[in-house]
């Protein structure tokens, strides 16, 4: 059976977004002059039904990095789903997700020898921290100030900014953060006792840090030191 998709009025779309999911979302959108409705998206270029062009510069936070509708990516998927194979059956070994991480451990190196598959950053974030405890068996966590992990809770408790995490507590115990490329503040806090931390309105761009922290913060972190796991995240940083 053929169905037509209808193309419904941007008001109407707008409106019952409004009502039915977020509100807020649809009034910053239309602040910013930003409330358009686009028709069709490929690579980097979006189409909207008033017939403009527009580049994308964001990528869904990356999600896109391929581009949008990468004509690789929808065969591949409709090849799955034309196949009519097993999905989300719980007594069923995933092959292609065994395939999938084994080419991300091979391009990776080092010594990553598994995939954790998730559906969101914030799963993501979620994940390494229950990770990170169950191997370290230290209960407190660590991170970067300013840094974005998600809006879960867990994710919450490691972001020192509190304009995300008010209202929403009490949050994960046990966590600190510490300054981005302070190797003697991570030391600090690795070795014991906390650090209150107030943060800054999170913003636009990455901070990156300075040369050999990476390295540094893992081999701090590798060391015997009581309580704590560590988490990396780029703090994000105001334009101004």
């Amino acid at each position: 059976m053929n169905a037509s998709l209808q193309i419904e009025p941007s008001a109407h779309v707008s409106e019952r977004y409004a009502r039915r999911v977020n509100p807020a979302w649809v009034r910053l959108l239309e602040l910013l002059q930003m409330n358009v409705r686009y028709e069709t998206c490929r690579g980097v270029e979006l189409f909207t039904d008033e017939g403009r062009q527009i580049l994308d510069f964001l990528s869904g936070y990356c999600v896109h990095n391929v581009g949008h509708n990468h004509p690789d990516v929808v065969r591949a998927l409709q090849g799955e789903l034309e196949r009519c194979g097993p999905a989300m059956i719980q007594t069923h070994v995933a092959d292609l997700a065994g395939e999938l991480a084994e080419k991300l451990c091979e391009r990776a190196g080092g010594r990553l020898s598994k995939a954790f598959f998730a559906s969101s950053g914030s799963e993501g974030v979620e994940a390494a921290i229950k990770f990170a405890r169950a191997h370290t068996r230290r209960p407190g966590i660590l991170s970067a100030e300013h840094a974005f992990h998600g809006l879960t809770c867990g994710a919450l408790s490691l972001m020192s900014d509190k304009f995300w995490s008010e209202g929403f507590g009490p949050l994960l115990p046990e966590t600190a953060a510490v300054p981005f490329g302070n190797l003697e503040a991570l030391e600090r806090e690795l070795k014991g006792g906390l650090r209150s931390a107030s943060g800054l309105p999170a913003g636009c761009g990455v901070a990156l840090p300075p040369l050999r922290h990476a390295f540094c913060a893992r081999r701090s972190a590798d060391r015997d030191v009581p309580n704590r796991s560590f988490s990396r995240s780029a703090p994000l940083r105001s334009r101004a």
